[in-house]
């Protein structure tokens, strides 16, 4: 293998992630200037010249090299290190191209492999041609193919498979976009960006913005906060339409690909063998309006660099009533209809209802105790907590799918339904928990374990009876058919 260096314009790549790294002595500089008026250009010069060289040093020394059966990563300057992934071991492949990057036909290779450290299991080309990485990813599917158990015929079946195609219409997405939650962590950045700026604006430029609101009336403050409440709902719409823009879904040679973003096209794949578990989940407004998000739970970290959770979204936003047929066409082991789900009895919102109220009890007595009369506002804890007990206790839920290889756990957390289904063989544990109080009532907490990337995800099943529980237990111990496997 004849190693090689990346393209040239990865050296911007790496001068970026040096100032990204230096971010808080960078800030501090520019606080500096702003506020004394002090500019010394030899010392900034000589920094500025500091990054743009140990941005070059770092292209320098990252090479590498590929064949049939892996590739190598050479990087480091005064620690060398030499990285050897074998494309068995390889969970997922990401693409992801900037539209800055579009002419020069580059882009980023993102590979996640089997590795149990988050360091270890993520290795990246930042810049290399797309005829490359498209190489390196034809490597992997091939060595894919021979591993399988597969015969040679279905093989080459395979490989002349036409593609099946699912796209996400704007429509739907914008359906998707004013139906999110995302408004609060927007709002949430703004109020953080608004608390630090004292810490890099001097004064002189924040006191006639302070005189401003102090002088404001109430029908003044109605005004900002519904300014502000509308300027976080487009950010949080425009973000999230240009997240998943031209959405597109790819299944072919039993491999699951998706395509998304306007700035930042993004391609990630995966074998559909090495994905773990399927997740519909619908938050409280889109249960109103019947509309569901379905993701893959992945042994790998492939969704968490895109900031949408630890899973793969393999669709943003459907029809709920279409979610199982869709399901059912990209995942043949899904029925293409889902059975009655087996729900706990209404009793047992009570369990669930108390557990919230005594953990809100905690914040509200603690406000009452420091800020007295102000401080009893938190009482509006109470109602919303009991909201979401009875909201969990009504979304708790099991059943067993028709090819009785496959389970569907459903449970509810602050307003959000959340539906897993998974095979038996990609279980990684399955336990049964009791408290001396739940001996007597006869109640089980059904607890499931499934890998998700580096580590764990385990779905909980509270307050079930002991002879369900101990139906599903036996269930998981049943000897799987091989012809499912």
């Amino acid at each position: 293998m004849k190693s090689e260096h990346l393209h040239p314009l990865s050296i911007v790549i790496f001068i970026g992630r040096v100032i990204k790294q230096l971010y808080i002595v960078l800030g501090l500089l520019l606080w500096d200037v702003i506020a004394k008026n002090h500019v010394n250009p030899w010392i900034y010069l000589g920094i500025v010249l500091l990054i743009i060289g140990w941005g070059i040093v770092r292209y320098i020394c990252f090479t590498f090299a590929f064949d049939e059966n892996g590739l190598t990563i050479n990087s480091g300057l005064f620690i060398r290190r030499h990285d050897h992934i074998p494309f068995s071991r390889i969970q997922t492949t990401q693409h992801k191209q900037w539209f800055f990057l579009q002419p020069f036909g580059i882009e980023s290779l993102l590979i996640q492999t089997a590795g149990h450290e988050d360091k270890k299991s993520q290795t990246e080309l930042p810049a290399v041609s797309i005829k490359i990485s498209n190489l390196i990813d034809q490597l992997y599917q091939n060595k894919e193919k021979t591993d399988s158990d597969l015969p040679i015929a279905n093989q080459s079946d395979q490989a002349n498979q036409i593609p099946d195609n699912y796209a996400t219409s704007t429509q739907d997405l914008s359906k998707y976009a004013l139906t999110s939650f995302t408004i609060f962590p927007v709002l949430g950045a703004l109020m953080t960006l608004y608390s630090q700026l004292d810490q890099f604006l001097p004064k002189r430029f924040l006191k006639p913005f302070e005189t401003i609101l102090n002088h404001l009336r109430l029908n003044d403050w109605l005004i900002v906060v519904t300014g502000l409440l509308l300027l976080g709902a487009v950010s949080s719409y425009l973000l999230i339409l240009q997240r998943y823009y031209h959405f597109v879904l790819i299944k072919k040679n039993n491999k699951l690909t998706t395509v998304r973003g306007l700035f930042q096209r993004q391609t990630l794949g995966s074998s559909l063998k090495k994905l773990q578990a399927v997740i519909i989940e619908q938050n409280i407004l889109r249960q109103w309006f019947h509309l569901a998000t379905i993701k893959a739970v992945v042994a790998s970290e492939a969704g968490s660099k895109d900031h949408d959770d630890d899973n793969f979204i393999i669709t943003p936003v459907i029809s709920a009533k279409d979610v199982p047929n869709h399901l059912h066409h990209f995942f043949n082991w899904i029925p293409a209809s889902f059975p009655e789900l087996d729900h706990l009895p209404k009793v047992c919102d009570w369990y669930f209802v108390r557990n919230a109220v005594c953990l809100s009890l905690i914040p509200v007595a603690l406000s009452i105790y420091f800020w007295h009369q102000w401080g009893s506002v938190s009482l509006l804890l109470l109602p919303i907590s009991i909201s979401l007990g009875i909201y969990k206790g009504r979304n708790t839920a099991l059943a067993l799918l028709s090819d009785n290889q496959s389970l569907l756990l459903q449970s509810g957390y602050c307003w959000t339904k959340k539906t897993t289904i998974l095979q038996r063989k990609n279980i990684q544990s399955l336990v049964c928990r009791q408290t001396i109080w739940m001996t007597g009532r006869h109640l089980t907490h059904l607890c499931v374990n499934v890998r998700q990337g580096d580590g764990n995800q385990e779905v909980q099943i509270r307050y079930l009876s002991d002879a369900k529980a101990l139906a599903v237990y036996h269930w998981y111990l049943q000897k799987p058919d091989s012809k499912n496997q």
